[in-house]
């Protein structure tokens, strides 16, 4: 029965889980055609199901079981796979435009993967200077040390994301959510300034960064760690918050 429901429903904005076997999430088997388009199925058991055809635009798979899926012809675009399982999968005329893979994805051999670049996918910690990621869902996302450079990050959910070492000069973070993200070591502004307007930042590790020019305008900052992080220079910084983030150990060098 729910295999007819997904089909005649859009299932936008859900979490799709039918129930539990063996302790785990599972799903339907015959979703092809099935719209899906920014569905919440982390963790769901999608091993031998036919998704051809299908509409997961913008879904969450991280950590799916994809194992021998049917995924021909399937509209992926801006889906994150991180972590998830991939050993059989047919992605023949399947739509990957800026979909985003863990590097070390199992079931991806290098062939695919060169292949799936090639059509327009994202590998964690390849070269994502000047991607438009806007869309993506890459929350809890390991992005350490990855050339982010120009890339649009606007209004991305980044919650919890781990950004230590990433270059996100001139990076367009205006919106996002990066609550409880990892910032240490990051570099904002080397050679040109990011964007943090309205960005959500509470709870974020911004201990020991230059935020010399970023732009905080709107940004939120409550319960963020800033210990030793250098503010200089910043717009939408009132003066009650700049005495709020010094008492909490920040640094203003235009004090």
């Amino acid at each position: 029965m729910l295999t007819d429901i997904a089909k005649r429903l859009e299932l936008h904005k859900v979490w799709l889980e039918t129930g539990h076997e063996n302790g785990e999430r599972f799903i339907a088997k015959d979703l092809s055609g099935a719209i899906l388009s920014e569905a919440n199925l982390s963790g769901a058991i999608l091993s031998r199901a036919n998704l051809s055809g299908a509409i997961l635009s913008k879904a969450n798979l991280s950590e799916a079981d994809l194992s021998g899926a049917d995924l021909t012809e399937a509209n992926l675009s801006r889906v994150n796979f991180y972590n998830a399982i991939f050993f059989g999968v047919n992605f023949s005329r399947a739509i990957v435009q800026f979909a985003f893979f863990s590097s070390k994805s199992l079931g991806i051999s290098e062939v695919l993967k060169q292949d799936l670049i090639a059509r327009g996918a994202i590998f964690e910690f390849a070269n994502l200077k000047g991607a438009d990621l806007r869309g993506v869902e890459l929350s809890g996302i390991n992005l350490t040390e990855a050339d982010l450079r120009e890339v649009n990050l606007s209004k991305v959910n980044l919650n919890g994301i781990d950004l230590r070492g990433a270059n996100l000069s001139e990076a367009d973070l205006s919106g996002s959510d990066l609550s409880g993200a990892k910032l240490s070591a990051v570099d904002l502004y080397d050679p040109r300034i990011a964007n943090l307007s309205g960005a959500n930042l509470s709870g974020a590790i911004l201990s020991g960064i230059d935020l010399f020019g970023v732009d905080l305008t709107g940004t939120n900052l409550s319960g963020a760690i800033v210990q030793n992080t250098v503010f200089e220079s910043n717009l939408g910084v009132s003066e009650s918050l700049k005495q709020d983030l010094i008492a909490r150990g920040a640094i203003f060098k235009d004090s």
